[in-house]
């Protein structure tokens, strides 16, 4: 639940960011892109990939060309989303850090 509610908020929050909305503008497969986001979240936090969802999720960010830049302002609204979220500043670091080291894979 608590993962679904940051996803949610993250999603309303990129939605409006003029940075990186052009990713999130597609609005047949958003309910499908929030379950993804959920599953590569949780994935991402440790629970086991049986359904490689975060080589696909990776792979499809990679394809619609996000950059560093791009790549910054998603984890600058994520930390936003965690801090809404009352999450302890040092968990905050923790997935930070784990969602950056997928950085390479998805800017190329």
């Amino acid at each position: 639940a608590a993962v679904s509610a940051a996803v949610s908020l993250f999603n309303e929050k990129v939605a409006s960011d003029a940075r990186v909305k052009q990713f999130f503008t597609d609005k047949s497969t958003m309910s499908t892109q929030f379950g993804q986001q959920v599953e590569y979240v949780c994935v991402l936090l440790g629970k086991p990939n049986t359904t490689k969802m975060e080589m696909r999720i990776t792979s499809k960010l990679a394809e619609l060309g996000v950059t560093h830049t791009h790549f910054d302002a998603m984890m600058e609204l994520v930390k936003s989303v965690l801090t809404a979220q009352k999450i302890a500043p040092e968990l905050v670091t923790e997935v930070t850090q784990v969602i950056d080291g997928v950085r390479r894979n998805v800017t190329g």
